[in-house]
């Protein structure tokens, strides 16, 4: 019952006080939700700090986070980076806890509020792969690399999905691009990754370019 009398309450202010009291009401609203979104990063901080342990803290962080976003969804214009972050805390937390359709579904909202970061849907394709959504994985890589074909992150993930769909050549292509475009402290790790898969593809007799 509070609600509703709350927004009546509101409404008459706003129609006697004018614009002053409105704007008012608006900044104490902002202030609760700001409030609330900080506890609901702490909570889930808290929660990556001890998640081996699968405290419970972690189902009230995913839940009171979960809330918080809902809240923040209804704001116009959106408040893109509260957005962004909250539901990439979630993302973090369900990934750290195995569960990748959770940890997907955050990381499209990450997407959807940011859909032009390559390194977002390089976190998309991996947990794809996970899920034997392979088709989905690797449109998503593909579209990583259109974003940012200098992003080296993006190359590798292509050639990673590229090796999970069986295509070794591809495979081998992507990382020649990864690395291309990855500075000096990266290529240490890119050149092992392919130099495991060329050895795949020699066993299997194929020529390797």
């Amino acid at each position: 019952m509070r609600r509703p009398r709350l927004a009546i309450v509101a409404l008459v202010i706003a129609a006697i006080g004018g614009g002053g009291y409105w704007w008012w009401l608006q900044r104490q609203i902002e202030k609760a939700m700001a409030t609330e979104y900080a506890a609901a990063v702490k909570t889930g901080e808290d929660c990556l700090e001890r998640v081996s342990t699968r405290p419970p803290i972690c189902d009230a962080a995913i839940d009171l986070l979960a809330k918080v976003m809902t809240a923040f969804e209804q704001i116009e214009p959106p408040d893109r980076k509260t957005l962004i972050g909250g539901y990439n805390l979630i993302a973090r937390i369900e990934r750290a806890r195995d569960r990748p359709k959770a940890a997907i579904a955050a990381y499209q909202k990450v997407a959807h509020y940011e859909p032009q970061r390559a390194y977002n849907y390089g976190h998309l394709a991996e947990l794809y792969v996970k899920t034997g959504q392979l088709g989905m994985a690797l449109r998503t890589a593909d579209l990583a690399v259109q974003l940012d074909p200098a992003e080296w992150r993006a190359h590798r993930m292509q050639a990673r999905v590229l090796v999970a769909t069986g295509d070794r050549m591809a495979a081998l292509a992507a990382y020649a691009a990864a690395l291309r475009a990855a500075p000096p402290e990266s290529r240490g790790e890119l050149r092992e990754e392919r130099a495991a898969l060329e050895r795949e593809v020699a066993a299997s007799g194929a020529a390797v370019p």
